[in-house]
């Protein structure tokens, strides 16, 4: 099959290492080969440990290849952690040429005016440079200002930027793995693909995406991503508080909030009792159920507050008329959503990724895979504005010739 036709998601988690093959036709993308795996080197976002993380990823890419029968050697690669930060920043540039018409040139300037015009730490690196709005001699909103006519050009960025040292260790894991990177994205702004449609992000959304050991928030308005940020909390908190409450192995929590958990406690029969494993394995204790879910609720709420605190301090709460879309694979809890609702006072919804996949989508249809399945779409949307760019620089190129021969002697 050859590399043009397919696109390689590689999502690393804190729990899970994920990769999917995707076989692209035309916009649609059909699933042709699968893979998850423990991940044995990360926490919290960040490598912790090399050779593990390393095998981790190579145990992935050996199943899926032989899934697929396909050659994996690169990848789009999901990136996340407390160390994620991001900024707003602007840029304006006089526009070019005699006829006053924006060139892609000019806005290549005025986009490296406004990422150069801040000081970049030397200990972070930059991983988006994302356009929200443009404006012509001062009037805004304006999405693509290729061929009109103006003398200034201004842009607004969101950049988002992560620790370079972090970038450096996950890189170093992939490559021993014998992948390179196509791109890192940001695994938050990954699953936006997946899970947000366009009116959502036109209108105002929040997306809380819940991965085992932390929770990405990136908000949109206007059609454009504008604030993002990463919490250093996630699902493996919860089960890690329900052991040490519980008196119950690490194992034994994680199947006690997947099957007995709820994420609002006076929700749930106050004398319903459930059986918990003691942490030796030879016994069984009654608890009460409520109790399990007061554990959860604690937790939860603590996300959610955090959640919603880094919404109000970035000034767009009024401006979220979508509300909240939750996914990752710590959305799945229940009663997650009634609780996110009670404390951002947002309505709020379970983001999916099935939709336009084909092939394994019934397999893969949870906000388990959104990032996964982001990537995908992400590297295709990626692929075609590459084509694209190329078609459009070989034309000129001929033109450019054609015309040099008609006007030489």
């Amino acid at each position: 099959m050859p590399h043009e036709n397919f696109i390689v998601a590689l999502d690393i988690g804190a729990t899970k290492v994920c990769l999917l093959i995707g076989e692209c036709s035309e916009d649609k993308i059909k699933i042709i080969g699968k893979a998850n795996y423990q991940s044995l080197g990360i926490k919290k976002g960040i490598v912790v440990d090399l050779e593990k993380t390393i095998y981790s990823i190579e145990a992935c890419i050996e199943k899926a290849e032989k899934m697929a029968d396909v050659a994996i050697d690169s990848a789009f690669i999901s990136i996340g952690g407390p160390h994620i930060q991001s900024l707003n920043n602007k840029g304006l540039v006089a526009v070019s040429g005699a006829i006053r018409e924006i060139s892609q040139d000019d806005m290549d300037r005025v986009i490296e005016t406004a990422k150069t015009s801040f000081p970049m730490p030397p200990n972070r690196k930059c991983l988006h440079v994302l356009p929200r709005e443009y404006t012509i001699d001062e009037q805004g909103g304006i999405r693509d200002p290729l061929g009109m006519a103006g003398t200034r050009l201004g842009v607004e960025l969101h950049i988002i930027t992560g620790l370079s040292t972090s970038i450096q260790n996950l890189l170093k894991c992939v490559h021993s793995a014998g992948v390179s990177e196509e791109e890192l994205v940001f695994s938050a702004y990954a699953s936006s693909f997946a899970v947000l449609n366009e009116d959502e992000k036109e209108l105002g959304v929040v997306l809380i995406d819940i991965g085992g050991g932390t929770t990405g928030v990136s908000i949109f308005t206007g059609g454009s991503i504008i604030f993002s940020t990463v919490l250093p909390l996630g699902g493996e908190h919860v089960s890690n508080d329900i052991a040490i409450g519980m008196r119950t192995p690490l194992e034994e929590a994680e199947k006690l909030k997947v099957n007995r958990g709820f994420a609002i406690a006076e929700e749930v029969d106050p004398n319903e009792q459930i059986e918990i494993s003691t942490p030796g394995g030879d016994d069984v204790n009654l608890v009460h159920r409520k109790k399990l879910c007061q554990i959860i609720q604690c937790r939860m709420e603590e996300i959610f507050s955090m959640a919603k605190t880094v919404i109000q301090e970035s000034g767009c709460i009024r401006n979220l008329s979508s509300g909240a879309v939750l996914t990752g694979g710590g959305s799945l809890l229940a009663g997650n959503q009634l609780l996110a609702e009670k404390i951002l006072g947002l309505p709020v919804r379970l983001g999916k990724p099935g939709k336009d996949i084909t092939g394994m989508s019934s397999d893969i249809n949870s906000p388990i895979y959104s990032t996964a399945i982001g990537l995908l779409k992400y590297g295709m949307i990626r692929r075609q504005e590459s084509t694209k760019q190329h078609l459009t620089s070989g034309w000129l190129e001929f033109m450019m010739s054609k015309l040099k021969k008609i006007l030489s002697p």
